[in-house]
């Protein structure tokens, strides 16, 4: 019997922050008209560097199986982790608050290696507090 995965869409904030970024990077271009400075053209680009990044948290999608969860950005390959590969997962940052997984990798023979970890960071979501209960309740105890 196969279930219908849990979509996740990314959080509000991830918009929002992009079009702070765009906004600061294009007020500093209009400052720079008449001549430039070094620090106006660096945090230009910091503008448009954190307003690109957040425009690609924002295309994110989780999708939360029976045997797993998967995240897929644009212009990225999709990330597959297997719950029985979970070793935790916790709730980090202060600005948007991201759910980190700690899993063991796969070898080639398709063994799980309990010696080589790997992570996954899952953007915010919209109802993180029900992601957050959904991976809690499938991860093997």
């Amino acid at each position: 019997m196969s279930t219908e995965p849990t979509i996740f869409r990314p959080s509000h904030r991830y918009i929002v922050l992009a079009v702070v970024g765009f906004v600061m990077a294009g007020l500093l271009a209009w400052d720079m008209r008449l001549g430039y400075t070094w620090d106006t053209v660096f945090f230009c680009a910091l503008g448009v560097i954190g307003g690109l990044w957040s425009l690609w948290m924002a295309s994110s999608r989780i999708d939360v199986s029976e045997g797993g969860i998967s995240l897929q950005r644009a212009g990225s390959a999709a990330q597959h982790v297997e719950f029985r590969q979970v070793l935790s997962a916790g709730e980090v940052g202060h600005l948007t608050r991201m759910i980190v997984i700690t899993y063991s990798l796969r070898q080639a023979n398709g063994l799980l290696d309990p010696e080589a970890v790997g992570t996954l960071a899952l953007p915010s979501v919209t109802n993180q507090a029900e992601l957050s209960a959904l991976i809690d309740e499938k991860i093997p105890s």
